[in-house]
């Protein structure tokens, strides 16, 4: 059965929900040094914790995650300024995304409930740091534009695909990118250490032939790589 004959037959389970929940495994995934990670599941209202595991089990289903053995609830000890504030009971899944299966899904709802990488209305409520003229495909930087020595090249190439195609914690996989680079004609590798070198230098020859800076005003960086998984575009509101 195809995966969109199996999404349409979800019908008790929101789409809005199933994507949050792609969203925070995805999130999940790109802060863990390990393929496998774990998920947490807070045990409060017991409706929302056996929906949210089913999600995780429809998600299985379909070819999209492997889920390890479950660990039984647990307490954890929420902080704030070295004050304990409260113990919350939580429930912790170890998974593992499974591509492409993964991706496939993920854009499915992205276009279902027409949400973008990083949200329309989002952009229309706040501006930030970096944005796209829709009509010229212009960047500007703090509404100043960028200026980019080659607009051909694989470094431009690479900043377009993680503006447009990053996911809502602005991070983009390395499949991802070196797709879009074969996609605008820049060749085809076989071996995988040659397709994360490409993009690697791409980054570094970004900042060599634009005046993009390196860090924003609050001193991080404009490009944080996820190591063996991808990058970060992180864009800040101004």
């Amino acid at each position: 059965m195809k995966i969109r004959k199996k999404i349409k037959n979800q019908k008790r389970i929101k789409d809005v929900e199933i994507f949050r929940c792609l969203q925070k495994i995805k999130k999940e995934s790109i802060h863990s040094p390990s393929p496998i990670f774990i998920y947490t599941i807070p045990l409060t209202k017991k409706s929302t914790t056996l929906k949210e595991r089913k999600i995780l089990e429809i998600l299985k289903s379909w070819g999209t995650i492997k889920i390890f053995k479950l660990a039984g609830p647990t307490f954890i000890i929420v902080k704030r300024k070295k004050k304990v504030i409260k113990r919350k009971q939580v429930m912790f899944v170890p998974i593992r995304i499974l591509q492409p299966k993964f991706e496939e899904v993920d854009r499915y709802y992205r276009e279902k409930i027409k949400i973008p990488i990083v949200g329309e209305k989002q952009k229309e409520k706040r501006r930030n740091l970096i944005t796209r003229d829709k009509i010229s495909g212009d960047f500007y930087y703090k509404n100043e534009l960028i200026q980019f020595k080659n607009k051909d090249a694989i470094y431009y190439l690479i900043f377009e695909c993680l503006y447009e195609k990053r996911d809502l914690n602005g991070f983009c996989s390395y499949e991802i990118i070196d797709k879009y680079l074969v996609k605008h004609g820049k060749g085809e590798y076989d071996d995988y250490r040659q397709k994360i070198d490409r993009i690697k230098n791409g980054i570094i020859n970004l900042f060599r032939f634009s005046d993009l800076p390196q860090k924003t005003p609050d001193g991080k960086e404009i490009i944080q790589k996820v190591r063996g998984k991808g990058i970060i575009l992180y864009n800040p509101p101004l």
